[in-house]
């Protein structure tokens, strides 16, 4: 077995056995990393408060050749959000983020800039407030579609080459962006406000952090988030269907004029 080490964030923690803990985490080099965590979960573990999820660790390991799953040996935490500052929508959006990540196995090419995004989307989230966690979620997203090359071309109408529009069509199936005039023969494809086309611009040139903080009104947000989940359907179905949205929405079932929960449930 060959010691290795890496810095990584903590994605997931499952118990095993009666007292090792089952690590998921996303590293720079590795992308998708699994590791047991032996005795973690016994009173007397050097591991306390260590092997939280969100945490970035540096971990040092036990490779065993052509297996999936190492054994930690050591860890030690580089940077921790305060759980108790932030708010139930960011700490489940930050587990969102996560749970996307864990799902990433046959995108180890790309481990780098998903490890900066999540780093850098993590920090968001120990300091937003609803909205702007909400906001930060949905660029998260849209950085992810970018970095895994399916990042939509948003700039011009693909037909007539126009740049502005009273409104816009998308069309999903063959990722295709059209003006008022000539979407409108198409009915089947979706239609979107010029404010929610100018913002997930904005998220795809912009720096990650910058984009998530910036303010977007209720509808266009509640826009972003019905293309991004049209989008990652039709190309990235593995996505779908996240553990840890499915706890927002139960959350938001109390608040039926909340925009982003209404567009989850349609």
């Amino acid at each position: 077995m060959a010691l290795k080490k890496t810095v990584a964030i903590i994605l997931r923690t499952m118990k095993m056995g009666e007292t090792s803990l089952l690590l998921t985490l996303y590293s720079r080099e590795v992308a998708v990393l699994k590791l047991v965590a032996k005795g973690a979960r016994s009173s007397k573990s050097r591991y306390s408060g260590i092997l939280q999820p969100l945490n970035t660790v540096e971990v040092v390991y036990y490779e065993k050749a052509n297996r999936d799953l190492h054994t930690l040996s050591q860890a030690t935490v580089l940077d921790s959000p305060d759980m108790k500052t932030m708010g139930p929508d960011s700490i489940v959006l930050a587990m969102a983020c996560c749970e996307m990540a864990t799902r990433l196995e046959a995108y180890s090419a790309v481990s780098t800039t998903v490890f900066d995004h999540l780093s850098v989307v993590i920090s968001v989230f120990a300091r937003a407030g609803e909205r702007s966690a909400r906001t930060a979620f949905l660029v998260f997203q849209v950085k992810l579609l970018q970095t895994l090359g399916y990042s939509p071309e948003l700039e011009r109408c693909s037909r007539c080459g126009s740049e502005s529009a009273q409104h816009w069509f998308f069309d999903f199936h063959h990722v295709r962006l059209f003006c008022h005039q000539c979407g409108s023969e198409h009915y089947r494809m979706d239609s979107f406000q010029p404010e929610t086309i100018r913002s997930l611009l904005y998220f795809l040139s912009g720096e990650l952090r910058s984009a998530a903080e910036m303010s977007v009104k209720s509808l266009t947000l509640a826009e972003i988030y019905r293309f991004v989940d049209r989008f990652y359907n039709y190309h990235l179905p593995e996505m779908q269907n996240l553990k840890s949205l499915k706890v927002l929405r139960q959350m938001k079932l109390f608040n039926p004029d909340d925009s982003l929960a209404s567009s989850t449930n349609n």
